[in-house]
């Protein structure tokens, strides 16, 4: 029988404020948890113990997270007022799709999209695998190299 992982210790001292409660989705039987997590406040599947900022960019706030139930390190990228810019909202929703819709060993995948809540639907949620550094990591690094072998 296959070994099961061992299990990630969570922090949570950078939790800002405890869960307010549950919001009902969109989606039936899928709810959520308010929650502060380093100053962002965010509307997350209680499955996603989220712990820590990882980055910010152009088009929103990437926290690090684990899927409890599957004792998974995930990356959730929460886009804020996302509908506010039709150009923003287009770029937004083509990633969604091209993710869906691309299986390749050097692209990330899409691991959950998390349903809005009823009350407001300004925020998107989206959820990777968490990877141990992005591509601006490495393009600005002088000590990482890419090499032909690195590019397919």
């Amino acid at each position: 029988s296959m070994a099961m992982p061992a299990p990630l210790m969570l922090s949570t001292a950078l939790t800002d404020e405890p869960p307010q409660g549950e919001l009902q989705s969109l989606i039936p039987g899928r709810t959520l948890t308010r929650r502060k997590v380093a100053g962002i406040k965010l509307d997350i599947d209680p499955r996603y113990a989220v712990t820590d900022k990882i980055s910010s960019g152009a088009y929103g706030e990437v926290l690090a997270a684990v899927d409890t139930r599957r004792n998974v390190p995930v990356a959730v990228k929460k886009v804020e007022n996302a509908f506010e810019c039709l150009e923003d909202t287009k770029r937004v929703l083509r990633e969604i799709r091209l993710l869906r819709c691309v299986s390749h060993p050097c692209i990330i995948s899409l691991y959950d999209l998390v349903p809005p809540h009823r009350e407001a639907f300004e925020d998107i949620t989206i959820v990777f695998p968490r990877m141990e550094t992005d591509l601006k990591v490495i393009l600005k690094s002088p000590d990482k190299k890419l090499h032909k072998g690195d590019m397919r």
